[in-house]
C-alpha cells in the first residue's frame, strides 16, 4: 500500500505542494487525525500494525508499545483530545493520554463485543 500526503503551502502569493510517499505491507483499515493536530493514526490491515505520523503524513513510525497483529480498532476519545485506545480481541488493552507519544496497557473483565 502506498500512501500518498499533499501539502499546499501559500508562500509570498505562490502556492507550492509538498508530495510524500510511505509504503505499507497493506492498507488501511482505519486512519484519523487527532483533533486540532498534525497527528495521524493508521492501522494496517492484515498485520494490525498501528503506525503514527507527527507531521501530517509526511513521515511514519510504527508504535512500538504495541505489538503486531493483536489490535483490531484505534479510536481517539470523543472529548479528550490527547486520548487514544488501542483495543484488542482480549481483555487487555492499550490507551495513551499523550496523543501516541506512549502507551499503557489496561484491562476489562470481557473483550470487546463486535457489533456495528
Amino acid at each position: 500500500m502506498l500512501l500518498l500526503c499533499l501539502n499546499g503551502v501559500l508562500a509570498s502569493g505562490t502556492a507550492s505542494i509538498e508530495v510524500s510517499t510511505t509504503s505499507f505491507d497493506h492498507i488501511p483499515s482505519q486512519l484519523f487525525y487527532l483533533e486540532n493536530s498534525e497527528i495521524i493514526f493508521l492501522l494496517e490491515s492484515q498485520s494490525n500494525k498501528v503506525w503514527r505520523s507527527v507531521d501530517e503524513g509526511k513521515s511514519w513510525k510504527k508504535v512500538s508499545d504495541i505489538p503486531d497483529d493483536v489490535v483490531m480498532s484505534i479510536t481517539p476519545h470523543p472529548h479528550f483530545g490527547d486520548v487514544v485506545f488501542a483495543l484488542t480481541q482480549t481483555e487487555k488493552h492499550y490507551i495513551s493520554t499523550d496523543k501516541g507519544n506512549s502507551w499503557r496497557t489496561f484491562e476489562l473483565p470481557n473483550p470487546p463485543a463486535l457489533v456495528s
